[in-house]
């Protein structure tokens, strides 16, 4: 008995049997259609793996069934937020800095609004037992139905292509699961934690972020969450390590792509629908969980926003809740008191 005979024959004792393959089997497909090259989508330069990365704050073991267009891009999450460190102030203590974790900026930029002051709130979520285990497995969020949705996609393909006998689009898939498995654990190994500050412990802060395009962000909580999420780096500098997983990786990509070019007709269907379908659905998945954004063990979700027609009035209204101003001279939203010029309205 041949893999494919003992294959047809388990099939029917599975619960999850390869609905793909019976729905592209029906399709009238034109022998003149040539899908060989529909591996060549995966090259295509998306950032939806990197977006789902930031929002995250990490990689698990369970993303790597997640096959989308630009999954070898997922090292560059750490590029997102185009470079830009924004003015911060500590409106509670008067000290003015620069957030520098790249996935808290993007986030920042991503629900900022011109011309509207949107508060954030860092929580710290309760901690379960094997807290590490769920993470390495499923991330900090746990197991989401995009991971079933997406996963169980995946897991039917292979097991259509394993039907139809299309070994180089099986080879192409497999090889796309291994990049992403580099990709995690190079994510992973940069997450390193490193410097946060002295620890303050009960104390509540109190930020005030300027974003390019007139976006101003508030962050409210516990003066240790802001710092776990605002403060150093949220990946550190690839090293000797991270830089072979992810040459590897993306060396795995383009080497699928040649091999995936081998595939039948019915296998680069296969391939296409599991491509498409998964960038449909995780841009959906995305866009819902947009609102937040995990980091070294806290959450950041948006609160509330209100829009002011002056970026003054803004400064006007927090100095007169914090009854200090130094902030707001050290940010240049309002002028020095022994300057004689009149007040810059901004």
């Amino acid at each position: 008995m041949n893999l494919t005979t003992l294959t047809t024959t388990l099939s029917p004792y599975i619960h999850l049997p390869p609905r793909i393959h019976t729905l592209i089997s029906s399709l009238p497909l034109p022998a003149s259609l040539n899908l060989s090259l529909a591996p060549l989508l995966a090259l295509a330069d998306f950032t939806l793996i990197s977006l789902r990365t930031i929002q995250s704050g990490t990689s698990s073991l369970l993303d790597i069934l997640i096959l989308c267009p630009g999954l070898h891009k997922q090292s560059s999450a750490d590029q997102a937020h185009h470079g830009e460190y924004p003015a911060t102030a500590a409106m509670t203590t008067g000290y003015v800095f620069r957030t520098e974790n790249q996935a808290c900026v993007h986030f920042f930029q991503r629900v900022g609004k011109t011309g509207s002051l949107v508060t954030l709130n860092v929580t710290r979520p309760e901690v379960g037992r094997f807290q590490g285990v769920r993470d390495m497995l499923f991330g900090p969020r746990g197991i989401e139905s995009v991971h079933v949705a997406l996963g169980a996609l995946t897991v039917d393909v292979i097991a259509g292509l394993w039907l139809i006998g299309d070994f180089y689009a099986l080879g192409f898939i497999c090889m796309l699961i291994l990049s992403r498995l580099l990709n995690m654990l190079a994510i992973r190994r940069r997450l390193a934690p490193e410097w946060k500050g002295a620890l303050e412990p009960g104390v509540k802060g109190d930020l005030l972020v300027l974003l390019s395009q007139d976006r101003w962000v508030r962050v409210q909580g516990l003066v240790d969450d802001l710092k776990a999420v605002t403060s150093g780096q949220w990946l550190r500098d690839k090293g000797f390590v991270e830089e072979c997983l992810v040459d590897l990786g993306t060396v795995l990509v383009y080497a699928g792509v040649v091999v995936g070019s081998n595939s039948t007709q019915k296998g680069g269907l296969m391939v296409a629908a599991l491509l498409v379908v998964s960038s449909m659905v995780l841009g959906v998945a995305n866009r819902s969980g947009g609102k937040e954004l995990w980091m070294h063990g806290r959450v950041v979700s948006v609160g509330g926003e209100k829009k002011y027609a002056r970026r003054r009035e803004l400064a006007d209204e927090l100095i007169a809740e914090h009854g200090r101003d130094d902030w707001a001279i050290g940010m240049g939203m309002i002028p020095p008191k022994d300057k004689s010029a009149g007040l810059a309205i901004m």
